[in-house]
C-alpha cells in the first residue's frame, strides 16, 4: 500500500536514509524487500482489469469500479499474486454478492 501511495519507493527509501541514518539496517531491509517485490521505481499494478470483469458480463460503471477496488485491495493484502488467483478471488467475491 505504501508503494501505491508513494509511487517511487526508491526515492522514499533514499529520503529515509538521509533523514534517519541511524536506522540504516531497517532502511536496508525495506530497500531489499521493495527490490524483491519489484516495486522500487513503480507501484504494483492491479492484476485484475476491467476487461476481466467485462468478460464475465459486467458493464462499466460504479459497481465495476467498486469490484475492481476490492480486488486490488485484496491483491495488496496478499490474497493473490497472479491472474489465476485473481480470477478465483473474483469468483468468490461474486458468489458472496448473490
Amino acid at each position: 500500500r505504501c508503494a501505491v501511495r508513494a509511487r517511487r519507493m526508491d526515492l522514499l527509501v533514499d529520503l529515509a536514509e538521509c533523514v534517519s541514518p541511524e536506522k540504516a539496517e531497517a532502511i536496508a531491509a525495506v530497500r531489499a524487500r521493495c527490490a524483491a517485490l519489484g516495486i522500487m521505481s513503480a507501484p504494483p499494478e492491479p492484476i485484475l482489469q476491467g476487461r476481466h470483469l467485462i468478460a464475465r458480463g459486467f458493464r462499466g460503471g460504479p459497481e465495476m469500479g467498486a469490484v475492481l477496488k476490492r480486488c486490488f485491495d485484496a491483491q495488496l493484502d496478499g490474497a493473490f499474486s497472479d491472474l489465476a488467483g485473481a480470477e478465483a478471488f473474483l469468483t468468490r467475491l461474486l458468489a458472496e454478492k448473490h
